[in-house]
């Protein structure tokens, strides 16, 4: 780094800078240490506007009603999927959830694909793929809440033709504005 072989006034004046750096630098080197701190703040975890943080997941509870199919598309535009959450629920209604045998029925899927844990059921006299009415039977999910305790009751199998208000799940994301990086550099000098 400290030679040059200039031949020309431009190329022997450029030499020269670049010897000074290359001897600032070895004594820096020598008589210097450089020690670099960073310190990163903790990021803010956070919903979208209108999403709701419980845990680790956000939750949107949507007020207009739509079908299964409808309301697991509106999820699924938005980037998340149906859900339950029933501590949540306020209010005496029913919402799907994202529950359906629609495939084979009595095969409970949810709708990654996972089967029901039929041991962590909230059936109350349900299934009953209740076919008088609708021909089709009842192939997908609502929680039903009590009518004037507004308290979750059960889960029913309903035709998924219904129209009902649905809640949808995703992942909180990270703001990646709110890292906050700091660096600093410490020079000290070697005695």
């Amino acid at each position: 780094c400290c030679s040059s072989s200039a031949t020309t006034k431009q190329e022997t004046t450029t030499g020269r800078i670049k010897n000074n750096l290359c001897l600032a630098i070895k004594h820096f080197q020598k008589h210097y240490f450089l020690l670099i701190y960073i310190h990163i703040t903790p990021c803010v975890v956070q919903c979208d506007a209108g999403w709701e943080l419980n845990g680790t997941k956000c939750y949107n509870f949507s007020s207009n009603r739509l079908n299964w199919t409808e309301s697991r598309d509106m999820c699924q535009s938005l980037s998340a999927d149906l859900t339950f959450l029933f501590n949540k629920l306020k209010m005496k209604d029913r919402f799907w959830i994202g529950l359906t045998d629609s495939e084979t029925e009595g095969q409970w899927k949810w709708t990654d694909g996972s089967a029901l844990d039929q041991s962590l059921t909230f059936w109350n006299q349900e299934p009953d793929n209740y076919d008088v009415i609708n021909p089709e039977g009842e192939d997908c999910v609502v929680i039903v809440l009590e009518d004037k305790s507004s308290v979750f009751k059960s889960w029913g199998d309903v035709p998924c033709n219904d129209k009902y208000r649905f809640i949808c799940e995703k992942n909180r994301f990270v703001n990646d504005s709110s890292y906050l990086q700091h660096t600093y550099l410490y020079f000290q000098q070697f005695y």
